[in-house]
């Protein structure tokens, strides 16, 4: 038992040692030659130029070539590269750095200007990788990975010292600042108009009903100019004891000069003229103008149609409102059915009628609010 172990163990190693042989005549190494130079062309001799991995660790170093006789001199050479995916990294100090990305395939890598930049800190790099002139398709399944170089942080900077944009800003902020001004200003002034208006009392609806003002009031003119308004109580041969909102005045019958009867200011809607009629089928439209010759606004005008037969039976009936102007109360209501004083407007009412019912006449009635 103990020899058909270690017969096995015997072959088991002869096979591994085979096949790593195998492994290791069949692998092809590569190289990769080039030449170093800056910005403006000159070829950057004693250099340092590191062959990278795709994981960004070092798989060889070398430094360029130098100059013999004032010429040449720049060129690297990596020998022995197996294929896959590398980049080329130089870092000349003040001459400038680059990092360039490259992928071995199936034969070698020559004629690579890495061409330093001084404006940043990374490379002028081609926008595709450097691969051989003679193959068009890389045969490998290793992916290219450009390793990223880690960026120190920026020192912290003093705490008396204050950087500076000196470019001109996106906006022009010193025009906004006498517009803000203003601004301010108009709200300080809305505010004390606000604390002003708190300050006053409100008088509510129930507090002015309160206040008895005469049904009739009467004008009276004396001789000398002077006019009085108040509600005539008592009338006598040589005196009239009027009621006024101060109280009671005794007029002499000889100072009076004229009496006028003194209405309170009212709306007063009147037809134009007689409204017109027509008669269709099922309906009569009924239209006309209306006038406003009172002394205060009419609100919600609306103008009642009634049609009667000829036994004084109300046969149909129907109202629309006027097309007056439009108004907006503190209800927050609007309408378009007021009128001014000494304004008119028109208006239009359909009374749907029966065909059986026979009209004999009509009569038309206006109604408004104050």
């Amino acid at each position: 038992m103990t020899k058909i172990y270690l017969s096995l163990r015997r072959n088991v190693f002869y096979l591994f040692f085979t096949v790593l042989f195998v492994t290791c005549i069949s692998a092809k190494n590569y190289s990769i030659e080039g030449v170093v130079i800056d910005s403006e062309g000159n070829k950057i001799a004693k250099t340092t130029v590191l062959l990278l991995g795709e994981d960004g660790t070092e798989v060889q170093r070398t430094e360029t070539s130098k100059k013999r006789l004032g010429r040449g001199g720049g060129k690297f050479k990596f020998k022995k590269v197996l294929p896959g995916g590398y980049s080329l990294q130089v870092d000349a100090g003040e001459m400038g750095n680059a990092n360039v990305p490259v992928v071995i395939a199936d034969d070698d890598l020559s004629d690579i200007e890495i061409i330093l930049s001084k404006a940043t800190s990374k490379a002028k790099q081609k926008t595709e990788p450097i691969t051989p002139s003679k193959s068009d398709t890389l045969k490998t399944d290793i992916p290219l990975i450009t390793p990223s170089k880690k960026i120190p942080l920026p020192p912290l900077r003093d705490g008396d010292t204050t950087s500076k944009v000196e470019e001109e800003p996106f906006f022009d902020y010193k025009s906004k600042i006498p517009d803000i001004q203003s601004q301010i200003d108009s709200l300080k002034i809305i505010m004390k108009l606000y604390e002003k208006t708190r300050e006053m009392p409100t008088i509510k609806e129930e507090l002015l009903d309160l206040i008895k003002v005469p049904n009739r009031l009467h004008r009276i003119t004396m001789h000398n100019g002077t006019i009085v308004l108040g509600e005539i109580i008592e009338e006598r041969i040589d005196k009239i004891v009027l009621k006024t909102n101060i109280g009671l005045l005794v007029l002499d019958q000889e100072t009076i000069m004229m009496i006028e009867e003194e209405l309170p200011a009212a709306a007063v809607v009147e037809f134009i003229e007689d409204p017109q009629v027509e008669i269709f089928s099922g309906k009569e439209v009924i239209t006309g103008s209306v006038t406003n010759t009172g002394k205060k606004r009419g609100d919600f005008i609306r103008v009642i149609a009634n049609l009667w037969t000829k036994t004084t039976e109300l046969a149909a009936k129907d109202s629309a409102f006027i097309n007056g102007i439009k108004m907006t109360y503190n209800t927050g209501v609007r309408t378009d059915t007021a009128l001014e004083p000494d304004q008119t407007a028109s208006f239009r009412v359909e009374v749907p009628l029966s065909d059986s019912l026979k009209v004999q006449y009509r009569t038309f009635d206006i109604r408004w609010e104050e």
